[in-house]
């Protein structure tokens, strides 16, 4: 609970929109929280992700069903956000050495 209401969640949801769309050419990235669990709906809200509604019995857990919110984010509404990592570094791909 120590790293609670830091901000790292969604610091961490941005930085993995942007390799999403800048690197793996992603058109629309889609997320699901519990319904109830509002944290976890707020990180993705702080992310520009547009609620898109309520999937209804989506997960049999502990012997009852859950319904979930969905949520999702287009590459057009990503890129007007303008987010910028501060550092970036991605370790290349090694090649067989023969």
């Amino acid at each position: 609970m120590p790293y609670w209401r830091k901000g790292y969640t969604s610091e961490a949801l941005a930085l993995m929109c942007y390799f999403c769309f800048k690197h793996l050419g992603a058109a629309v990235i889609t997320s699901s929280a519990f319904v109830g669990n509002l944290a976890s709906r707020r990180v993705q809200e702080k992310n520009g992700f547009q609620f898109e509604g309520t999937l209804r019995r989506q997960i049999f857990k502990d012997g009852k069903w859950i319904d979930l919110w969905h949520l999702s984010l287009l590459a057009e509404e990503w890129e007007k956000r303008g987010f910028k990592p501060i550092f970036e570094k991605l370790v290349p791909v090694q090649q067989d050495i023969k």
